[in-house]
């Protein structure tokens, strides 16, 4: 069947029914070896001349006899994301890359070069969608600069693992962005959200003391206290006394959050205690004391207990 009669044919179909208007085609009409590359061959050439609704029913009719061919894979993938249809693309994309690792990587490469065309004329959300695309055929793929788009993107949606492996390879590759300033801290958010606060603190520890003037900073340090405390609890735990204890120094360095530090100090003075280290505990507990506000009760009332305890054995 020549190219027009096979349009003509399909036409009443739409999007969703093309392969089976090719189905119908095929049931009336003859194909053999010869033809299929025929319609492989147009399908190549109406590709490369742009007319790629009619590039993708030649690929849908070769489908039809050899469901598995690859060319006519790529040629129907193509073709629909060169008509911006990346959902049904993204199915065939698939099928491909069930077959070969290489087609995946073709598949994350193309929508990568259409996200950056989008991008540049300011689509950035359409940008957005096909770079997520990308990324679930090919995890690590190089986004460039764009890296911290998409990652900053990850963060608002609370992809966690995605944002952390994005920011990772964007500020490990261009270190010297202008985006670097603002992309430490919910890094070092994600990685705490996965459970990796060791990698955390060593974002956390150098963004604090390297911008102080940093609208992150405040809320930064809160987490950075938060962690070194459940680290010292953890340490405590294992009966590591003295890591514990070093934790919660670190910990103390700063004080722009008054409940942090209080549990900071109550954590500390249990530490001490933990090494029989009685007036450096009692020290502690009277720092919590004195240092009270509305926001510290709990931990001032625990403090006043365990003061009184070790007042009450030193009495014995």
């Amino acid at each position: 069947m020549r190219r027009p009669a096979l349009r003509r044919a399909l036409r009443g179909f739409g999007a969703g029914g093309a392969a089976l208007g090719v189905a119908l085609v095929l049931a009336t009409s003859g194909c053999g070896g010869g033809e299929l590359e025929s319609h492989l061959s147009k399908g190549r050439s109406l590709f490369a001349h742009k007319h790629y609704e009619e590039a993708q029913l030649e690929g849908l009719y070769v489908l039809l006899r050899e469901p598995e061919n690859e060319e006519a894979l790529s040629l129907v993938a193509r073709s629909l994301l060169a008509q911006d249809r990346d959902g049904e693309a993204e199915s065939y994309f698939h099928t491909l890359a069930e077959k070969s690792p290489l087609h995946a990587m073709e598949a994350a490469e193309l929508y990568d070069t259409r996200a950056r065309e989008d991008y540049t004329s300011g689509q950035k959300s359409r940008a957005a969608r096909r770079w997520l695309i990308a990324l679930r055929f090919e995890p690590m793929l190089d986004l460039g600069p764009y890296a911290f788009y998409m990652a900053d993107r990850s963060y608002e949606e609370r992809d966690w693992r995605q944002s952390a492996a994005l920011y990772g390879r964007a500020l490990s590759v261009y270190a010297d962005s202008s985006a670097v300033k603002q992309s430490l801290f919910p890094y070092a958010v994600s990685l705490h959200k996965l459970e990796r606060d060791q990698e955390a603190m060593d974002v956390l520890g150098p963004f604090i003391t390297r911008y102080p003037r940093h609208r992150d900073r405040h809320e930064a340090i809160w987490l950075y206290q938060e962690i070194l405390i459940d680290q010292a609890r953890a340490a405590n735990g294992r009966m590591d006394y003295d890591a514990a204890v070093e934790y919660l120094r670190r910990a103390l360095r700063f004080d722009e959050n008054p409940p942090m530090t209080a549990e900071a100090l109550l954590e500390l003075g249990g530490s001490y205690e933990n090494l029989q280290d009685y007036d450096a505990a009692a020290s502690c507990y009277r720092r919590v004391i004195d240092t009270s506000n509305t926001q510290t009760g709990r931990i001032y009332d625990t403090a006043i207990e365990r003061l009184a305890r070790i007042e009450k054995a030193r009495l014995r």
